[in-house]
């Protein structure tokens, strides 16, 4: 067919082209995308440089932990005990480095820097002394994680001495320009 015979056969209604569209449709759930900014709103940051380790922390308990989350333990912590946990060797090992934290580390979380100043691995059925943390009358950051046969390494951190900047007084300013002032 040329170009005539193709007009006429437009005209005529013989020879079209039919065309079939197909629309797909995509339907997703919004409530996983909801609950990640909720969970990313909630973030309350726990940094321990010496390790590399930057984590978001959540509230919650063993379920959270086992999501593989770094868990502000609801039941262990109060006003003044913050008491994180995570897994070491499982669930997304979110504390796999933590075992590496020396005495005198420091760790952030909340805007208050805490040094480590006490570690026990403990069985977690007997915590002996370590529970004993939990009734601190002063701010404390509590580390835990996962060891074989039902221990627990935990770590005690208190918060560093706040330093203020030294910042020197600050020039007088003249304004008046006289003969025995200087002026800027």
């Amino acid at each position: 067919m040329n170009c005539t015979e193709n007009s006429a056969a437009n005209r005529t209604g013989h020879g079209r082209l039919i065309v079939l569209a197909l629309i797909v449709v995509t339907v997703f759930s919004v409530a996983p995308i909801t609950s990640t900014l909720r969970a990313a709103a909630a973030c309350e940051e726990l940094s321990i440089h010496s390790l590399g380790l930057q984590r978001c922390v959540v509230g919650g308990g063993q379920p959270e932990i086992d999501a593989g989350n770094v868990v502000r333990y609801s039941s262990l912590s109060n006003n003044n005990v913050s008491w994180l946990a995570g897994h070491r060797s499982s669930h997304g090992s979110t504390f796999n480095s933590l075992t590496n934290i020396k005495i005198g580390a420091e760790a952030t979380y909340r805007g208050i820097t805490y040094r480590v100043e006490d570690y026990q691995l403990v069985n977690r059925f007997e915590p002996g002394n370590v529970a004993d943390w939990t009734n601190s009358a002063t701010p404390l950051l509590v580390l835990q994680t996962s060891e074989a046969n039902g221990n627990v390494h935990v770590w005690r951190a208190v918060p560093t001495a706040p330093t203020a900047p030294t910042v020197p007084p600050a020039p007088p300013v003249f304004t008046d320009k006289g003969p025995d002032r200087p002026g800027p």
